[in-house]
This record gives structure tokens, sequence and C-alpha cells, in this order.
């Protein structure tokens, strides 16, 4: 959900069975500036959501639960999240990844991937980000493009040729 649909994991932890719609393809959740954002639900997720067999569980379930199905979860959202990040410490430490990876870094990861390859593909930067904007739900052009340079995706070309002052 954080790589495929660019969720922020406190966002995961507040998904239920019914903001998943899986015949129109979108989910909704409340995000960080919005009550209900839409998010489009791509194809490398939907066998996920549809391996889950959504329409067994109640309408309010929530989907991600230590019980690893759908099921109500009377908790604060932070304990939640506080919950998901200890498993994935898990991970961290039986691969020996230091304190800067948390589960967000895969949102950075995957953004910073997409805007690559847009540009491989041949948009412009400008295309790339307009494109993206759309994918990671940023309200502006200027805060997606801190975004992309705090992520190291919009980093500046080599300007050594520039110089006049030479040491």
């Amino acid at each position: 959900m954080v790589t495929f649909a660019f969720l922020r994991p406190i966002e995961v932890v507040r998904l239920t069975v019914g903001d998943i719609d899986l015949q129109n393809k979108v989910l909704t959740v409340k995000s960080k500036t919005e009550n209900r954002s839409t998010i489009k639900i791509i194809e490398d997720l939907v066998p996920t959501l549809e391996g889950m067999q959504l329409e067994k569980y109640k309408y309010n379930f929530h989907l991600f639960t230590p019980k690893q199905q759908p099921d109500y979860w009377d908790s604060k959202e932070t304990s939640k999240s506080d919950y998901f990040q200890k498993r994935f410490g898990e991970v961290k430490e039986h691969f020996g990844f230091g304190v800067e990876y948390g589960i967000y870094s895969f949102r950075h990861t995957f953004v910073k991937n997409l805007y690559e390859n847009f540009l491989k593909e041949g948009l412009s930067e400008r295309e790339a980000q307009m494109k993206l904007m759309g994918i990671t739900r940023h309200k502006s052009l200027s805060g997606l493009k801190n975004y992309l340079r705090d992520v190291g995706a919009a980093l500046s070309e080599d300007y050594s040729d520039s110089y006049t002052i030479v040491f």
C-alpha cells in the first residue's frame, strides 16, 4: 500500500474494507491534508487485494490488523502505526538496515524510481513532475519538487564546466 498506492503508513492503518472498491479500482482514505482522498488502485496491487477476499468481512473492519486479516481494531492510530513499525523492525534487523530506514522509505524509493523512469521514457522534467503530482497527491508543483530533492530524485547536473575560477 505504501509502494503501489503511495500511502503514508498512518493512512494504511486507517484503511477499512469499505474503503476498497475493486470494481472501480479505487480506494479512499483520510489523508494528511484531506478528509477523504481517492486513489487509483494500480494493476500490481489488485491481486493482493483480491487475495484478501474482502467480501467476507464487514465494511468497517480495518484492512490491516495484528490478526493478519481484516478485523475490527479498536486502538489509537499511533498505536496501530507503532505495531507495524515494530514488525518492520524485525525485517530491518534481519537485513541489517539502520535507523534511517522505515516503512515510509519505500514510498521515497518508489517515487524516485517512477520519476527516473518517466525521464528515461522521454518525458521532460515538467511532464514527469506533473504525472507524479497525481500519483503522490502533492497539492503544488513546488511541494513535489522539494519532495523530489529531499529523496534525491531531482539532483542538479554536474556543473564543473561552468566555473571560470581555476584553483
